[in-house]
């Protein structure tokens, strides 16, 4: 949301709103997907979010292998204060999955698992790992 000027403890009107999804895993999914690569987006995905999320990347062309999980997949919102030339993150806490959910997700992203194989880039929270052709041939 951006507002010409934010005023804290009062009521304010946004000049422009954009909806969108986004987070460390599907930001590097849209851009690899934008730059002509196929990327496999995975992870957890939960409720009216989660859905939101899905639909979004799959209108993108990128291919979904995503755990469906009971929790919400959590939201952001960014606040733009155009005058004070600041942004501010609203972040929602992420809520807990379960460790059957954690398994399930283990067994998408398992090396030796031909999902794996098919990559160049595994993306990983906060690391990306190359994998040369033949490592991913091999399945090394």
């Amino acid at each position: 949301m951006v507002f010409r000027k934010l005023h804290l403890d009062a009521v304010n009107r946004a000049v422009e709103t954009a909806d969108g999804v986004a987070g460390k895993s599907v930001n590097v999914a849209k851009v690899l997907r934008a730059l002509g690569e196929t990327p496999i987006a995975t992870g957890f995905l939960g409720g009216v979010h989660g859905e939101s999320v899905r639909t979004a990347l799959a209108a993108r062309g990128v291919v979904l292998d995503f755990v469906s999980v009971a929790a919400p997949t959590r939201q952001c919102l960014t606040v733009i204060d155009q005058e004070g030339g600041t942004i501010t993150e609203l972040v929602e806490e992420s809520r807990p999955v379960g460790e059957a959910d954690y398994e399930r997700l283990r067994s998408v992203v398992r090396i030796d698992d031909l999902l794996v194989r098919r990559c160049s880039w595994l993306y990983c929270a906060r690391m990306a790992l190359h994998i040369s052709t033949a490592e991913a041939a091999s399945g090394a």
